[in-house]
C-alpha cells in the first residue's frame, strides 16, 4: 500500500498496512533538521505521508493602504498570509492579503494583530471593504502541478481553504466580534455570511486542484471548554460550515475535509461530523481524552494528531514519546483504519531533536512490527 493510498484509507476508516505519519514544523526545527541530517525537507526525511501544499500569494488589493495610513505612522509591508505563516520578521509590521496587519515581536513566529476593521460599525462600512478576490487564477497559480508531483510519487496532499471565526477576529478583533454577535448582529451576519462566501470559492478553488483533502477550523475553545456556548457556534458558525463543505463535495465528491480545532471542543464534535468533516485535527491530549473521543466518535470521523506538544513533545523523555506513540496506535485499534498519527500543532523550537526522532522511531518501530507493509 503506498502512502497515499495509506492516508485515503485512513481517512476513509478503512484497513491500513502502516499508520499514516505527519507533522508540521516551525522554521526552527526545520533549521535543526537540516543541522542534524543535512536535508532541507524534514517530510523528505521523515517520509511522512502527507503534505501541506500552500498557495501561491493572493493578488495585494491597493485598497487596503488607504486602512494603513494612520497606524502610527509605522510602514506596513505587504505579505502573503502563507509568509506570515511561520515567518520571523522581527521588528517588521506586514498586512496579508486579507487586510491583517501583524506586527511582530522577536518570540519566534508570533506576531500582534493590528485589526483594521475594528473601527467599522455599519454593514454599509462593510460593503465598501475592500474584500480579495479569491477567484484570481494567481492565487492558485503552481497548486495543481504541485499535487500532481506528489501524485506521482504516490504522496497524499492537502491544502488550506480558510475559516470563519478566525477570520472574523483576525480583521474585527475578538472582543468586537463577540459585541457584535450580541448587540450589532446584522452587521456580525454581514461579516460572516461574506466569509461563508469566500470560503466557498476558496473551497472549490482549491478541490479543483486535486487535493485528496482540503482542511478548515477555527480555534474555538480554551483548555476546558468552547470559548463561546454551543447555542452561540450553532447559531452563527454552523450552517456557514456545512455550506461550505457542501458546495466543496458537491463541486468533487472524492474530496475529504478535516477540521483543525485546538483546545477541548468536545460539546461541538457531533456537530461537526454532522456538517461533513471527514478527519478532526489534532485532539489534544491536554484537553480530551483522545481514547474516549475515539471510542465515542470513531466510527464517523478520523482523528488525526493526539500527540501532544504542549508537555509530551518537549518535555517527556523518548521513552515516554515512544510509550504513548504505541498505546494510541493499538487502543485505537489504528490498523483497522481512522487515526492519521501527528503531533497536536507546530513542533514549536523547544522540543528537543531526540524527542522528534522519537516520535518518528516509534511510528516506523510499530508499523515494522504489527503492520503488514514496508514503507
Amino acid at each position: 500500500m503506498n502512502p497515499r493510498k495509506r492516508f485515503i484509507n485512513a481517512m476513509k476508516r478503512k484497513p491500513v498496512d502502516r499508520i499514516p505519519k505527519h507533522a508540521w514544523y516551525t522554521q526552527e526545527i526545520r533549521d535543526l533538521v537540516k543541522e542534524k541530517t543535512g536535508s532541507e525537507d524534514p517530510d523528505e526525511y521523515f517520509k511522512t505521508d502527507i503534505r501541506l501544499l500552500s498557495l501561491s500569494p493572493m493578488t495585494y488589493n491597493p485598497g487596503f493602504d488607504e486602512y494603513f495610513k494612520e497606524i502610527l505612522g509605522k510602514k506596513f509591508e505587504k505579505m502573503s498570509f502563507w509568509e506570515e505563516l511561520g515567518s520571523r520578521k522581527h521588528g517588521k509590521y506586514t498586512i496579508d492579503e486579507w487586510g491583517v496587519g501583524h506586527e511582530h515581536g522577536d518570540y519566534y513566529h508570533y506576531s500582534k494583530y493590528v485589526h483594521l476593521m475594528e473601527d467599522l460599525e455599519t454593514v454599509d462600512d462593510l460593503k465598501k471593504w475592500p474584500w480579495p478576490v479569491l477567484k484570481d487564477e494567481g492565487y492558485y497559480t503552481d497548486l495543481e502541478n504541485r499535487v500532481n508531483k506528489y501524485k506521482n510519487r504516490n504522496i497524499a496532499t492537502f491544502s488550506y481553504l480558510g475559516c470563519l471565526f478566525e477570520q472574523a477576529w483576525y480583521l474585527r478583533g475578538m472582543e468586537k466580534l463577540f459585541m457584535d454577535l450580541y448587540f450589532n448582529k446584522k452587521f456580525a451576519q454581514y461579516l460572516l455570511d461574506k466569509l461563508v462566501e469566500l470560503n466557498i470559492e476558496s473551497a472549490i478553488k482549491n478541490a479543483s486542484t486535486g487535493v485528496d483533502a482540503i482542511y478548515t477550523g477555527d480555534d474555538i475553545a480554551t483548555q476546558n471548554d468552547l470559548m463561546m456556548s454551543s447555542e452561540m457556534w450553532r447559531k452563527w458558525f454552523k450552517k456557514g460550515y456545512k455550506n461550505i463543505i457542501d458546495e466543496a463535495k458537491r463541486s468533487r465528491p472524492d474530496v475529504m475535509v478535516m477540521f483543525h480545532s485546538d483546545g477541548n471542543n468536545y460539546k461541538i464534535i457531533p456537530d461537526l461530523i454532522e456538517v461533513g468533516c471527514d478527519a478532526l485535527h489534532p485532539i489534544q491530549p491536554e484537553c480530551m481524552d483522545p481514547l474516549k473521543i475515539y471510542k465515542e466518535f470513531g466510527k464517523d470521523v478520523t482523528i488525526w494528531g493526539t500527540i501532544g506538544t504542549q508537555k509530551l513533545l518537549p518535555f517527556g523523555t523518548p521513552e515516554e514519546i515512544k510509550k504513548e506513540v504505541k498505546k494510541i496506535i493499538l487502543e485505537f485499534d489504528a490498523f483497522s483504519g481512522g487515526l492519521v498519527i501527528a503531533p497536536t500543532h507546530y513542533l514549536e523550537p523547544d522540543v528537543p531533536w531526540e524527542n522528534i526522532a522519537a516520535f518518528f522511531d516509534a511510528v516506523e518501530e510499530i508499523n515494522d512490527r504489527y503492520g503488514s507493509g514496508k514503507q
